[in-house]
């Protein structure tokens, strides 16, 4: 049995943590050891992404988020905002909930899901060239189950600035000139340039 703090705690170092090599970005870690166990009937584990974003539901789908998470953001970090505190439900609430301000980032080396139940614009649409980063301000909600385990995860941020900072610039048209020039007849020079993309 966990508490809450502990398992966010354990969270936070699978996605920030490249110092320890066994728990970071591991997938089957976060299922076992920080996702509580199935169960399709309450719909648990569950995280689900900005308002109208996708949702994923049950141990193989939040299973498939993260896989694809740590894909196309090999770097992909949820740091808590330096100084913020945890946000905490009251004592007697339930499920035992913790709020998180933090920060989203990445480098987009890979596809996010281009088709499918999964595929959530403007992010899929977008073709990484390997260069751009995101760093965005997030909202992160996590609720516990009575062994302390995460149930549910929410994450509120604003996809379209993570557009805009992700999306390669479009490269520039080239052009072609062509210039006439014609002599008036009172000896005027006139110079016409044509650009053609």
């Amino acid at each position: 049995m966990s508490t809450p703090d502990a398992t966010l705690s354990d969270f936070l170092n699978v996605l920030n943590l490249p110092s320890s090599p066994s728990t970071y970005h591991n997938v089957n870690y976060l299922m076992s050891d920080v996702f509580c166990a199935g169960d399709p009937q309450n719909k648990i584990p569950c995280v689900g992404i900005t308002d109208h974003g996708p949702q994923f539901t049950g141990v193989q789908q939040v299973s498939t988020l993260f896989s694809q998470l740590f894909t196309t953001f090999p770097d992909m970090a949820l740091l808590p905002l330096t100084g913020a505190p945890r946000l905490y439900s009251p004592e007697d609430y339930r499920p035992r909930t913790i709020g998180l301000q933090t920060t989203l980032t990445g480098t987009h080396l890979d596809r996010w899901f281009t088709h499918g139940r999964h595929y959530s614009p403007p992010l899929s649409d977008i073709h990484p060239d390997g260069l751009h980063l995101m760093s965005i301000p997030a909202c992160a909600v996590f609720s516990f189950d009575d062994d302390g385990m995460l149930m549910h995860m929410a994450i509120y941020l604003d996809r379209y600035r993570m557009m805009r900072q992700l999306t390669p610039a479009p490269a520039a048209a080239s052009t072609t000139s062509t210039a006439t020039t014609v002599t008036s007849p009172h000896g005027r020079r006139i110079t016409i340039t044509i650009d053609e993309a």
